[in-house]
């Protein structure tokens, strides 16, 4: 239980991460704290104790977050929870995104059609070199970017 309030702790540390990332990215100080942010939130999901998120550990971590949007606990994320759950940047895409994920064409995203979201975002935006880990390196930047 008492890893789930981190957890929760952690998604809203995450999410202010790539929520302010743009307004930060101005001043090197800035980066810095930015960084910082994103070392602490690794390190949380480091399971393993490898120094990177892998993505078994991010997908933990995604699971939690679900827990968290999911405001009716119905065991979905309806389209206005997912759109909640997501980055400033991410939610501009939420409802193609909503629509793709949601195989079974339902009334939400089940934790499988999340967890296939989260993979392609895992793959195609955080893990850059494609080497199966997350660094606060690749984090840090694509919070930059995104």
């Amino acid at each position: 239980m008492e890893r789930v309030q981190y957890a929760v702790g952690l998604a809203f540390l995450l999410a202010t991460v790539a929520g302010q990332a743009r307004a930060q990215q101005a001043a090197s100080s800035s980066d810095h704290s930015l960084r910082t942010r994103v070392a602490v939130a690794i390190e949380w999901m480091d399971q393993n104790g490898d120094g990177g998120v892998n993505l078994k550990e991010y997908l933990t971590f995604q699971t939690v977050r679900m827990a968290q949007f999911d405001t009716d606990s119905d065991g979905r994320l309806s389209a206005t929870e997912f759109k909640a759950s997501l980055a400033e940047e991410a939610q501009k895409n939420a409802s193609r995104s909503f629509a793709f994920f949601n195989r079974d064409k339902d009334v939400g995203l089940n934790e499988a059609e999340l967890r296939g979201y989260y993979t392609l975002v895992f793959n195609n935006y955080l893990d850059a070199d494609r080497d199966g880990q997350v660094t606060t390196e690749e984090w840090t930047k694509a919070a930059k970017t995104n």
